[in-house]
């Protein structure tokens, strides 16, 4: 009879996987190096800087090797496209830096920001410049207008400003800055927002009395805070100035709505973690200067404009179709009354062009002749890089016109009149291509779509395991 082998000792299979992890440390630091060397020779050589027919190859090929090694493709995948996208971001700051120069003389850049250390401000300012071959002087403020004027006097060099948030909207103080202020937009950067209730060790949320928070984590985390109605809610200059209000008290009947950095920033512990009302929740932040950064053609960017049109009919749409008839996409269109001008509004506009290209500056002309007003914000490098996606089986979906263009597209049908009843499907009515978006995946689009699943149901584990096939076989939908 066979004798059972022995069971492993977890601590020992335990040093062996943090021995791979810091092998997989060393090999992410040398590829890093790797990435500075080949930015190094795209200035020189005058390269784009992304290759789409190289990252295609390089999923498809780790796709395929990660089966041999009985690796899910999605893991594959994931880890991968985060190191891409690292990679691009780390070659795009060594571009700009070559094309306008180091941001300062040799110094630490200093960067204002809301609140204290440990706030999403600054969160936001280390992690835009996490990549650059710069350090940070981090200088906090207790207002936006006052890292506004501290930008403006050069107190500071950059100032960090939020704008949005994909929970509760636009801030609006900061549109109105935008216009009354000679500022230029040099950057912006998408942060995540986890908001933690936080406490000091020990406390109990039972017995809050008080959370302490800045206005928009508040708005943000309303359906949270509606399940305690007998606690009292004090507003803070910035979600780090709640957590050391927190700190200094003592008072274990008191909480602070911030991050869990923040957190552990000043020595408080997480009482509740992920209590936005929106799990995706997203705070878009712009970076401003007294001067302008011209930016690298070759790296994917956004402008920045505001407009007023002309008190007539259609005014807005003969502006917008100018985007429309160069394929120009628009990822922002924001009204603001019209300082002075009662019923009147400026626009602002964020669309991807550069303007250093030839075709944004046709745009921007044109503008001019069909508005009363026009106000160039600033051009500066997107932060969201669309990924290259890996389709059903291990083929790639190009996103280059190359690629494209193997298969032209079939012609659209003529628009033919249709019956009254039948304007869901007729192209008179509509004669552009329908599109429904699903998860973030988009049927209809110029990409092929995977639906998959059993043609019947029978069980809770027949639909996982199908739902793991269609994942693993590069499907889009489970159906």
């Amino acid at each position: 009879m066979a004798t059972k082998k022995p069971a492993e000792a977890i601590g020992s299979v335990r040093q062996d996987i943090n021995r791979i992890d810091d092998q997989l440390l060393q090999l992410l630091a040398a590829r890093r190096e790797l990435i500075s060397r080949a930015a190094e020779a795209k200035v020189q050589q005058k390269l784009p800087l992304r290759d789409n027919i190289r990252e295609e190859e390089l999923l498809l090929r780790l796709v395929q090797d990660g089966r041999q090694l009985q690796l899910p493709s999605h893991l594959v995948t994931s880890v991968f496209h985060a190191i891409i996208d690292d990679s691009l971001r780390l070659q795009a700051h060594r571009l700009q830096e070559q094309h306008a120069g180091a941001w300062t003389d040799g110094r630490a850049v200093r960067t204002g920001f809301l609140g204290a250390e440990g706030s999403y401000s600054y969160l936001a300012a280390i992690r835009h410049f996490e990549r650059a071959s710069v350090s940070v002087d981090t200088r906090g403020y207790s207002s936006l207008r006052a890292i506004v004027d501290a930008v403006q006097r050069r107190e500071v060099d950059i100032g960090v400003l939020p704008i949005e948030n994909s929970a509760s909207g636009s801030i609006n103080e900061c549109y109105d800055i935008l216009l009354e202020k000679p500022l230029s937009l040099v950057g912006e950067e998408r942060l995540p927002i986890d908001h933690c209730l936080l406490g000091l060790p020990g406390a109990k949320q039972s017995v809050l009395a008080t959370i302490y928070s800045h206005p928009q984590a508040v708005e943000q985390c309303a359906m949270f805070l509606r399940e305690m109605p007998g606690v009292r809610i004090e507003l803070c200059e910035s979600t780090a100035d709640a957590v050391k209000r927190v700190q200094e008290s003592g008072d274990s009947t008191a909480a602070a709505i911030a991050s869990e950095y923040a957190g552990i920033r000043y020595g408080l512990a997480v009482l509740k973690a992920n209590i936005a009302d929106q799990k995706h929740n997203v705070t878009r932040f712009i970076f401003v200067s007294a001067q302008p950064r011209v930016v690298d053609v070759r790296i994917p960017c956004k402008t920045s404009i505001v407009i007023a049109t002309q008190q007539k009919p259609g005014a807005l749409v003969e502006a917008l179709l100018i985007f429309r008839e160069r394929g120009i996409n628009l990822s922002k269109l924001e009204s603001r009354p019209m300082p002075n001008s009662p019923w009147e509004e400026m626009f602002y506009l964020d669309f991807e062009g550069n303007i250093a290209d030839d075709v944004t500056k046709e745009v921007l002309a044109e503008l001019a002749t069909v508005t009363k007003y026009i106000k160039v914000l600033g051009s500066y490098p997107a932060d969201h890089l669309p990924r290259t996606p890996v389709a059903a089986g291990g083929a790639m979906q190009a996103e280059t016109p190359d690629a494209a263009s193997v298969m032209p597209p079939a012609a659209k049908p003529k628009a033919k009149k249709s019956a009254p009843g039948y304007k869901l499907v007729s192209r008179q009515h509509k004669a552009e291509d329908t599109i429904i978006e699903i998860g973030g995946v988009a049927i209809g689009g110029g990409t092929f779509v995977v639906i998959a699943g059993p043609c019947s149901v029978e069980s809770q584990s027949q639909i996982e395991a199908c739902a793991a096939e269609v994942r693993e076989s590069g499907g889009h939908i489970l159906r």
